[in-house]
C-alpha cells in the first residue's frame, strides 16, 4: 500500500473513519484509505465472453455470472474493437471492404460511411 498523493510508502495508522483504517502518510501528511479493488476480474471477462461466443444471451450471461446484462454487453463491445485491427492484417485482402458485422444481440459499426 502506498500514499495515492506523492506514492511513498511511509504511512502510519490515523484512526479509522466509516469503518475502515485510515492512514497519514509521513512525507504529505495526506489521510487514506486502503482502497478496494474494483471491477471483474479477467478470468470472469473472458468467461463471460466465451459464453456469448457459444451462444448465451447476455441477459443469461448476466445472471449465470452474477452481474448485469449491460456490464456483459460492455465487455463484449470492449473485446470486439480489437476486431477491426486484427480484420487490418489478418483477413484476406478480398473480403476487407466490410463495414459492419451484425453479432447475435449488438450492432458494431466499424467504418464511418463517407458523405
Amino acid at each position: 500500500m502506498q500514499c495515492p498523493k506523492c506514492l511513498s510508502k511511509e504511512y502510519v495508522r490515523s484512526g479509522f473513519t466509516r469503518g475502515k483504517q485510515r492512514y497519514q502518510c509521513r512525507k504529505c501528511k495526506c489521510n487514506f484509505t486502503q482502497s478496494q479493488k474494483r471491477g471483474a476480474s479477467l478470468e470472469t471477462k473472458l468467461q463471460a465472453l466465451q459464453l456469448y461466443l457459444e451462444g448465451v444471451g447476455f441477459r443469461a450471461i448476466g445472471r449465470i455470472m452474477g452481474g448485469h446484462n449491460v456490464t456483459v454487453l460492455n465487455w463484449v463491445r470492449c473485446r470486439g474493437q480489437s476486431v477491426k485491427s486484427y480484420a487490418q492484417t489478418e483477413i484476406p485482402i478480398d473480403i476487407r471492404h466490410v463495414d459492419f458485422v451484425e453479432m447475435d444481440e449488438m450492432w458494431h459499426f466499424t467504418v464511418k460511411k463517407r458523405e
